[in-house]
């Protein structure tokens, strides 16, 4: 898969997007003696998805509570979850690595994704950003593709929070009485 298909647009500055595929053990010397590979994107990447995600799960769910609202962001952005979402973007193929290490155990390609994100950021700006991070990461692999992500997250959220549906009673409403209906209604403003 090309990287303007994953990230649904072409790219200005292709050589940023390079360099946030570019793992730091495969790290380039440039000619003024430094080393290039993702570790700054990731960084930048990692607060971008942060505030994006915030948002998205602040507008998602209106009525929750803050606790809840961090438990979800965290499942969201956790290690696992930003590994598996890289890899059905097929970044497992795309990022440049040492053989030396070994890819199946370590963070390389959710560290990738941030990298990406910090890379979109910097070549696109925040608003390509936090569209490809909501319309691609979590609304297409997290939330569509994946329901094993979703739902766990939503069900351990809720758990942790002590959010349980329970049958509500409605109340009896009297067709003799209606003005004790509209006495209730006009208290409970």
């Amino acid at each position: 898969m090309s990287l303007s298909k994953i990230l649904g647009f072409y790219p200005d500055n292709l050589q940023i997007y390079e360099q946030a595929l570019l793992h730091k053990s495969s790290s380039v010397e440039t000619d003024d003696g430094k080393w290039l590979n993702n570790e700054r994107l990731e960084f930048l990447g990692d607060g971008i998805l942060d505030a994006a995600v915030d948002d998205i799960v602040y507008k998602r769910y209106p009525n929750k509570r803050e606790g809840f609202l961090t438990n979800t962001r965290s499942k969201i952005v956790q290690r696992e979850t930003m590994n598996k979402v890289a890899v059905q973007l097929g970044l497992d193929q795309m990022v440049v690595y040492s053989t030396k290490i070994n890819s199946h155990n370590n963070h390389m390609y959710g560290n990738a994704l941030e990298a990406l994100i910090g890379a979109i950021y910097l070549d696109q700006g925040y608003d390509v950003c936090y569209k490809f991070i909501r319309d691609v990461m979590i609304e297409k692999y997290e939330m569509k593709v994946t329901p094993d992500i979703a739902a766990p997250i939503m069900a351990k959220a809720a758990m942790y929070h002590g959010v349980r549906r329970l049958p509500v009673k409605k109340p009896a409403l009297s067709a003799r009485r209606p003005e004790a209906h509209a006495t209730a209604k006009r208290t409970a403003m």
